[in-house]
């Protein structure tokens, strides 16, 4: 049953991907920076609603009051990313626009990793 449900979650995303990223595009010259940030996160609201129907997957939020006493301020909320779904889950659970922040040696390779793949590659 799992993977019969997975499966269709996975269908789903497939469908429904690409489909909002249509209109994505579609409206943002329309909208403010804010308004985009709402509108993207609609995307984010269906596929939790849908992870939770359909796979049972749900979520509790502890700590909410704490978040909402800060709301006009700025927010640094760190997590242990054990998943995809915190990626997704915080954009549509949380009051406030958000910033994802992450270490450089996730986009860039360092130049040690750089060269020990280049002297690996090197014929002799």
């Amino acid at each position: 049953m799992v993977l019969i449900r997975s499966t269709i979650f996975a269908l789903f995303l497939l469908i429904f991907t690409p489909i909002w990223s249509v209109l994505c595009m579609l409206a943002f010259p329309f909208l403010s920076a804010e308004n985009r940030y709402i509108f993207i996160g609609i995307w984010n609201k269906v596929v939790i609603w849908v992870l939770w129907h359909l796979c049972g997957i749900h979520y509790e939020i502890r700590g909410m009051e704490n978040m909402r006493a800060v709301l006009n301020q700025p927010v640094v909320i760190l997590s242990k990313h054990q998943s995809a779904y915190e990626t997704i889950a915080y954009i549509a659970l949380l009051p406030k626009q958000l910033c994802f922040v992450f270490k450089r040696e996730l986009l860039w390779r360092s130049e040690e990793h750089t060269s020990e793949l280049q002297s690996q590659s090197t014929i002799s």
